[in-house]
């Protein structure tokens, strides 16, 4: 909770600081305002922001001695320790960054898609004043700038400017403010392009004062769709000792899971189906043995899923679904080959998902998995 900007007492200022020596709470003022307990980021706070010899952002606390860059309208030759420093100070003030705590985004692409695409880039600049138009003086940093500057590298190379934005453009929230502009991306042939993107303080003319935040923006270009074969934790919660014929008192065990072996793949070219070869069926039991399903003659059925991105992520979007009811036979001790039919002709950068919610035999025959 930020303090107010009346009545304020050192012992507030210190409980809200939390300088603990000897196990005792610091009340001594010099203390208070060069403790790295204060939040450097909150908007009201003793220091100053400014540009170092190596052009990035730093932050210089008060010394007592140091002459203060910063004009000096308020009578304030030196670097001192002022309470007064502390009015507004909100502790819980956020470091920049970006939404949600990302600093990387990977956006994957088809072969049929243009070769330029544009990026939605947010940066949370957070209550800080950057461009020293606060009215309170002890709010002001020794820095005097009116743009934000993104430049972007392309797998580590040269520098390239991608997007300026004007102060007045940002969006404001309370005294937060945020970056919200657009940059433009090029799609690779094939493989990943990684963009990172570089945050700076300028005027119209020029970068100066770098921000120490990078967004890392990841292109890849998807040529294929993927198929997931998996079984469903209520279909393996089903299954009982006595249906499985289980051995050595495993019988009083439940099934925690089944796991499909080979249930992956990518399909390269434009097919209505899945062609499933050597796939195998483990039963895990809760005492963690295992057990590969062995029966001749296996009837799985369950529901087929296609999503624009991978399922769970953020914008996948659900396309189509089927079901499918197949009785597949083994070629070997416990491997199936079989073909499902997919919920829609499968395109470049497509993810289906099959997801078996039952096994539809009344036994089902096991033996102890070696590998």
């Amino acid at each position: 909770m930020a303090l107010g900007w009346t009545n304020i007492s050192l012992f507030k200022v210190a409980c809200t600081v939390g300088v603990i020596s000897s196990n005792k709470l610091v009340t001594n003022l010099a203390s208070i305002c060069q403790s790295a307990n204060v939040n450097k980021y909150a908007r009201f706070r003793p220091g100053y922001w400014y540009m170092n010899a190596q052009g990035n952002l730093a932050f210089k606390r008060p010394d007592g001695t140091s002459a203060d860059p910063r004009n000096n309208n308020d009578g304030r030759p030196k670097l001192g320790y002022y309470l007064g420093d502390f009015r507004g100070y909100n502790p819980s003030a956020n470091a920049p960054g970006f939404t949600g705590g990302m600093s990387e985004i990977e956006f994957l692409y088809a072969s049929n898609v243009a070769s330029s695409q544009t990026c939605d880039i947010v940066f949370e600049l957070g209550e800080v004043d950057w461009f020293g138009d606060e009215t309170e003086y002890h709010g002001r940093n020794n820095l005097a700038y009116d743009y934000i500057w993104i430049y972007s590298s392309l797998n580590g190379g040269t520098l390239t400017k991608a997007a300026t934005v004007h102060k007045s453009n940002l969006i404001t929230s309370g005294y937060n403010k945020r970056v919200d502009t657009q940059a433009s991306v090029t799609v690779p042939a094939s493989g990943t392009y990684v963009y990172t993107f570089y945050f700076y303080l300028g005027t119209s003319a020029q970068r100066y004062a770098k921000f120490p935040n990078a967004l890392t923006v990841k292109i890849t270009r998807v040529a294929g769709a993927y198929v997931y074969l998996g079984v469903l934790s209520t279909a393996a919660s089903n299954l009982t000792g006595k249906l499985l014929g289980l051995e050595d008192g495993d019988e009083n065990y439940d099934v925690s899971e089944v796991r499909v072996a080979n249930g992956e793949m990518e399909i390269k070219t434009a097919l209505g189906y899945a062609t499933y070869e050597n796939v195998r069926f483990e039963v895990v039991l809760a005492n963690q043995r295992r057990y590969w399903i062995t029966t001749s003659r296996l009837r799985i059925t369950g529901k087929g899923y296609c999503y624009t991105k991978p399922r769970g992520e953020t914008g996948s979007t659900l396309q189509s679904s089927n079901t499918f009811d197949k009785q597949i036979a083994d070629s070997g001790l416990g491997i199936y080959n079989f073909q499902i039919t997919l919920p829609e002709i499968a395109n470049d950068a497509e993810w289906f998902y099959l997801d078996i919610t039952a096994f539809g035999n009344s036994w089902l025959n096991v033996t102890p998995a070696t590998e």
